[in-house]
């Protein structure tokens, strides 16, 4: 990423060069404890970028793709569909968002990067392009398997929610 520039007219600048190695942002105006760091230098970048524009940073989503009888779809494993908890939200092109049990998660088998590509761009339209300033941006994390740290996030929203 480069040509990054503020409105103010300074030029932009990731670095590494502090104790810890991480990637930051070298003018963030935020105090030193709440800058985020990253993996790497586009990471901080990328992020620089949006802080430049003024723009919302977009928020990591996890994504799987599953296939049950013939139709893929999507199962965000951090986001739950109801306010008990009970359902991970699904998207598929046929229902679009709509709530699945573990039990039915369990019970399909991994979709291959072909079978799912089509699901994606179109998951990527919605996800990654909001229509408005207000509109949260996120990135979509391909994962390959349902983790402890999503069904944790995923408690951890539901908690959230149910209140």
């Amino acid at each position: 990423m480069g040509n990054v520039r503020y409105p103010t007219g300074a030029i932009g600048c990731v670095s590494r060069n502090y104790e810890d190695r991480q990637w930051r942002i070298a003018c963030d105006p935020r105090p030193f404890e709440e800058r985020p760091t990253f993996a790497n230098r586009d990471e901080a970048a990328i992020a620089e970028w949006y802080l430049a524009n003024g723009l919302k940073q977009p928020v990591e989503l996890p994504v799987i793709f599953r296939m049950s009888e013939g139709q893929v779809s999507a199962v965000f494993p951090t986001l739950p569909f109801d306010r008990a908890g009970d359902l991970v939200t699904v998207y598929d092109q046929a229902e679009q968002h709509n709530g699945a049990s573990f039990g039915w998660y369990k019970a399909t088998k991994p979709a291959t990067p072909a079978a799912y590509e089509p699901l994606l761009t179109e998951l990527r339209r919605i996800y990654e392009q909001p229509r408005s300033e207000a509109d949260t941006p996120y990135r979509l994390i391909i994962a390959r398997r349902m983790t402890a740290q999503h069904r944790a996030a995923f408690q951890a929203e539901a908690s959230r929610k149910g209140r």
